[in-house]
């Protein structure tokens, strides 16, 4: 068992880009990644988010926001 947390570097500054969020990340191969951001699905998660006709998975509110926000920008390009 172990946890991964994203950091962007800009410049001197460290940002994280999912603050107050750590996922634990386990040994299970059948765990659905977040079509947004990778990481895995937790158990019972339904943040999922209708892109181009199809229901994709989201980890958590943020990137359930996150990718509704990018959608309604009309920049849905951003994930083909």
């Amino acid at each position: 068992m172990y946890f991964r947390v994203f950091r962007a570097f800009r410049g001197n500054n460290t940002v994280l880009l999912r603050p107050n969020c750590v996922t634990r990340l386990t040994d299970t191969t059948h765990q659905q990644e977040c079509f947004h951001c990778g990481l895995p699905v937790p158990p019972g998660a339904d943040y999922g988010v209708e892109i181009d006709g199809v229901r994709q998975p989201m980890c958590c509110h943020g990137c359930q926001a996150v990718a509704k926000a990018i959608l309604d920008a009309g920049l849905g390009d951003f994930y083909r």
